[in-house]
């Protein structure tokens, strides 16, 4: 019976993982995107785009 919690657990901790690792795909994705478009003058992130991450990685987080 203890084996199948350490094995539940193992699966909610690998799928928060996973959706950490997206959220910080896409969030590396979105800044090379817009690098890659002109529209980042500067090598400092737009702040919608720093707010987008920032929210990102809280739900992210649970």
């Amino acid at each position: 019976m203890n084996t199948s919690i350490t094995t539940d657990h193992a699966h909610v901790v690998i799928a928060e993982r996973l959706r950490r690792a997206e959220a910080d795909r896409v969030v590396r994705e979105l800044r090379r995107t817009t690098v890659d478009a002109g529209a980042a003058t500067s090598a400092r992130q737009p702040s919608w785009l720093a707010r987008w991450a920032r929210r990102a990685r809280l739900q992210a987080a649970g």
